[in-house]
């Protein structure tokens, strides 16, 4: 859950990746049948992409920071 919050507050504080997402629910509305529940969940596995990969850079950094600072 906590990547879907973070992921979202990232990608709405981000305008390129907020456009992205509404064209990307756009374009699922398009699609007949299956497009309005494409559209209805696309939001929610791009915040929790986003979310997995701001926490897998975060994960990196600290993994070599603990790597290149010296311990107290």
């Amino acid at each position: 859950a906590m990547f879907l919050v973070g992921g979202s507050i990232i990608g709405h504080g981000l305008p390129f990746l907020h456009h992205f997402s509404v064209h990307v629910v756009e374009f699922f509305q398009t699609l007949p049948t299956i497009g309005n529940i494409l559209a209805a969940i696309s939001p929610i596995l791009m915040d929790g992409a986003i979310g997995l990969i701001v926490g897998a850079i975060c994960v990196v950094v600290f993994q070599l920071s603990k790597k290149v600072l010296p311990k107290t």
